[in-house]
């Protein structure tokens, strides 16, 4: 009886075929964003640089969580929806389908590190010295290089796929 009251979904007519094999269609606007999550990531990149080298650690532990945050939502966005629509899309397209999959297994091996350094300093009793930088200054030379990667390669792939 309460359904009767409820709204309905506004209809949407997605002018963009399916991946074959899923409900993930072309997103006009997901790269856009991808590369918006890029630019924030970079920009907390730098931020908690600028924080250890004042050594404001406050800041420096805010941050980090924030740029966790970001980066979790990132990766998420870029396997639910970029990853998946590709690797449907290049279903018959061993060379491309090989491309993505590595990049996809790539970024998982990169994500994992990085997220058990992001755990590593999030520790209450994390020391921020010189090995911190270092391990700081690597991630963020990892990040500049995947940035630069999915933004020349894989994003170029990302395409509607024709209706047929």
């Amino acid at each position: 009886m309460f359904g009767l009251f409820r709204k309905k979904p506004k209809e949407t007519s997605n002018q963009y075929a399916y991946a074959p094999g899923t409900k993930i269609a072309f997103d006009p606007e997901l790269v856009d964003g991808l590369k918006d999550d890029h630019q924030k990531l970079l920009e907390l990149y730098t931020k908690v640089c600028a924080f250890y080298d004042k050594q404001d650690l406050d800041n420096l532990r805010t941050n980090l969580l924030s740029f966790k945050v970001e980066l979790t939502s990132h990766l998420l966005r870029e396997n639910t929806k970029l990853y998946v629509y590709l690797k449907s899309k290049f279903d018959s397209d061993p060379n491309n389908r090989e491309l993505v999959t590595d990049m996809q297994r790539e970024m998982g091996k990169i994500g994992h590190d990085v997220f058990q350094f992001l755990r590593d300093a999030s520790q209450p009793d994390m020391v921020f010295d010189s090995q911190f930088k270092a391990q700081l200054d690597q991630s963020g030379a990892i990040l500049v290089t995947r940035i630069k990667a999915e933004e020349d390669m894989l994003y170029e792939l990302y395409t509607p796929i024709e209706n047929i």
